[in-house]
């Protein structure tokens, strides 16, 4: 009973004291114990246990080491995050400094050049970087943190920022700088593209090339008229002409492919401002026979007529006839038109584009002709005179079908003549006459129809046209 009565005694005094705030001695079985908060205000041994310092069990003291072990991990993972903290501010700083001091310091997390305050960043990154609930001391980033971002896909790679010339049109996403050497004013170029150049031109223009423009960077900025001859993901012909009243120069960034505008309007492709001479005869009535700009011999063999909703030029006649580009004469240049055989009437029959010629008067001239042959199934270059005409001749085994097309054309220049058909060489000499410098058409027993005359000049070697990286335009 005196125990008893000690024991409730202290625990009177205990609860005293701690009304009072004070640390106080509170009887456990056989020993005193003292209220706590924290082991740190327990002393001999004991440890804080339900807020009493007392005498461990094993249990206890296994408890008592996760807490403090917890408690270790949560000091150095507040020391960890701050000196990621300080780590990440670090590299801002360095990444600020590098830049430009003009320039915004650029949120490389994100990647995409949206300029965000350094602070901002910091606390970003402070806030990715979060204790590991097992207790690790190590963190996992989070992958938007500037040291394990990823550029943008659609950044550099993409869009690459335009060198001068100024972009013509931004509403054309892609451009391509022409890299084409000198040539005399008025030249028709020439870009042929095929294999890897093709198709990177090809898949960024649109269906049939429509929005494919040929833009002139020179006194100005314009877009310029072109001939698109072939589009294909395999080939692109395409003919614009030299813009410089005294020649160009030579260079890569004056003339330019755009493309990757799919509501482009319609192109400009007036051939007249692309050759020397074009003619489509779309400007013509029915019945006229093309003078002052065509001279025929006899007139009545030539006229301009319907063919399908389209205006052609027809040369008909039971004997030779000729017709002359007035105006037009050149000693060397590249002659091209579509050509249908409607029909001939004897063996002699002959289809041809005619070149250096001194006179085209049937009865007395030297000229040469370039074309097809229907009753000798042949693609054949020839001289045709009454007087003086030396007589080289060359040709392949070609007959051409009645009422289909074909794309003839003859390249002449110093004593060499090469004739194509459909863009395939034919025929071609090395000693051609060079006394005459007339151009123009010639039917011989035969009837057909002409049609997309063009003449441009020739030079050997063609001026070389190479296509540049294509040149992505940044909004």
């Amino acid at each position: 009973m005196q125990q008893s009565g000690a024991r409730l005694q202290a625990l009177f005094g205990a609860l005293s004291g701690l009304l009072a705030g004070c640390p106080v001695a509170i009887p456990v079985t056989d020993q005193i114990a003292f209220a706590c908060k924290s082991t740190a205000e327990c002393s001999g041994g004991q440890i804080c246990v339900a807020n009493l310092c007392q005498r461990p069990s094993t249990n206890d003291l296994d408890a008592s080491r996760v807490d403090a072990a917890r408690a270790d991990t949560l000091m150095a993972d507040v020391a960890g995050t701050d000196t990621r903290r300080a780590d990440a501010a670090g590299t801002d700083t360095a990444r600020t400094d590098a830049a430009s001091p003009d320039v915004a310091p650029v949120d490389s997390a994100r990647g995409d050049g949206v300029a965000t305050d350094t602070a901002q960043r910091d606390s970003a990154i402070a806030d990715t970087v979060q204790p590991d609930t097992n207790g690790s001391d190590s963190a996992s980033p989070d992958s938007s943190a500037p040291d394990a971002a990823t550029p943008d896909a659609a950044g550099a790679d993409a869009c690459s920022l335009p060198a001068p010339p100024t972009w013509w049109d931004t509403s054309y996403a892609v451009r391509f700088p022409l890299d084409v050497a000198a040539a005399p004013a008025g030249y028709t170029i020439e870009v042929v593209l095929a294999g890897a150049d093709a198709s990177a031109v090809f898949g960024a223009g649109a269906a049939a090339g429509r929005d494919l423009r040929l833009v002139y960077h020179g006194t100005g900025v314009t877009e310029i008229d072109r001939d698109l001859r072939v589009f294909n993901a395999s080939n692109i012909v395409v003919r614009f002409r030299i813009q410089e009243p005294a020649g160009f120069a030579g260079g890569a960034r004056t003339y330019f492919l755009y493309a990757g505008n799919a509501a482009a309007p319609a192109p400009r492709t007036d051939g007249h401002q692309v050759y020397l001479l074009f003619e489509d005869f779309e400007g013509y009535n029915a019945g006229d026979n093309g003078a002052p700009a065509y001279s025929g011999l006899p007139e009545s063999a030539w006229r301009v007529v319907d063919d399908s909703g389209n205006r052609v030029y027809q040369g008909s006649y039971a004997g030779r006839t000729t017709l002359q580009f007035v105006g037009q004469d050149r000693l060397d240049a590249v002659i091209e038109a579509r050509i249908k055989y409607l029909s001939f009437s004897m063996s002699t029959d002959w289809v041809a584009l005619q070149y250096r010629g001194s006179n085209f008067d049937p009865n007395n001239y030297v000229t040469y002709a370039a074309g097809i042959h229907r009753s000798n199934g042949a693609a054949q270059i020839r001289c045709w005179g009454t007087t003086g005409c030396v007589s080289p001749a060359d040709q392949t085994a070609f007959t051409p079908g009645e009422g289909s097309w074909y794309q003839v054309a003859v390249r002449f220049l110093g004593a060499k003549s090469m004739l194509y058909v459909d863009g395939v060489q034919q025929a071609a000499i090395g000693n051609a006459w060079t006394g005459g410098q007339l151009i123009g058409l010639t039917v011989n027993n035969a009837n057909a129809l002409f049609d997309d005359v063009t003449v441009r000049m020739a030079q050997d070697p063609e001026p070389p046209v190479r296509l540049r990286a294509a040149e992505h335009f940044c909004p």
